[in-house]
């Protein structure tokens, strides 16, 4: 590899063993998110989820896949390539239609294979984040000392409007009755379809709130990537988690 390597991603390089130049494409992506001028990866919520575009597609599906740690749903062809689902129903409830998290991952033929060109967030989880959050998060994984291993990389949430964060109703209403509740924290378990109760959950929410039903922590796993926000200490920490 030629080019420098950031802590954060020197850590994925040893977590694996990288094929294909893997972490030079990893590494690629990162420096379109944050030091090219404009951004060639943007994030935006304008459809109502959360959308990243690229506008250079570097990453493989075989990256993708494995950044995700899991094989799609499905897989359905689109114009010059193929779109993945990622569908994932809440654990130990019967699957509702409509009711699933489903996350799309699109890829365009660049004549070398397919590229991802754009990544579409479940709407109710993109709901459950606030935009403020987001931009904070990229910022922090922006930072040239960043680190994504464990406990990952702290950033500092006090300039966010706590009224942006939905409070325990908000959140029932959302994502339905929790998988668990135990005093003033619930929770959710989401696993990819056809659930398997052997596997890890690819997604799980877990929140806590102060007597009055205002948020005060949350821990927010999706697939390999966790982000936990602490509004007491008003800061919030992105890690990646590795098998």
């Amino acid at each position: 590899m030629r080019r420098p390597i950031r802590t954060g991603i020197a850590f994925v390089a040893l977590a694996i063993p990288l094929q294909g130049c893997v972490l030079d494409r990893v590494f690629e992506t990162h420096r379109q998110l944050c030091d090219a001028s404009p951004r060639q990866v943007t994030v935006d919520r304008s459809s109502g989820s959360y959308r990243v575009w690229f506008d250079r597609p570097t990453l493989t599906r075989d990256d993708v896949e494995w950044l995700v740690g899991q094989p799609p749903t499905r897989a359905e062809p689109i114009a010059g390539g193929v779109r993945l689902a990622y569908a994932a129903t809440q654990v130990g409830r019967p699957a509702e239609p409509g009711r699933e998290l489903v996350a799309q991952l699109a890829f365009r033929d660049q004549g070398d294979g397919p590229k991802l060109i754009a990544a579409t967030a479940p709407a109710r989880l993109s709901t459950v984040v606030p935009q403020e959050l987001i931009e904070s998060a990229i910022a922090a994984i922006c930072r040239p000392e960043i680190s994504l291993a464990p406990p990952g990389a702290r950033f500092d949430i006090s300039s966010i409007d706590v009224s942006t964060l939905p409070d325990e109703k908000r959140i029932v209403s959302l994502l339905g009755p929790p998988s668990f509740r135990n005093g003033t924290a619930i929770g959710y378990a989401f696993c990819l379809e056809p659930c398997d109760p052997r596997a890890r959950p690819v997604a799980r929410v877990v929140a806590t709130f102060e007597p009055d039903g205002r948020p005060r922590r949350a821990e927010i796993d999706y697939f390999r990537y966790q982000l936990t926000v602490d509004l007491v200490g008003k800061t919030a920490t992105v890690a990646l988690r590795l098998p």
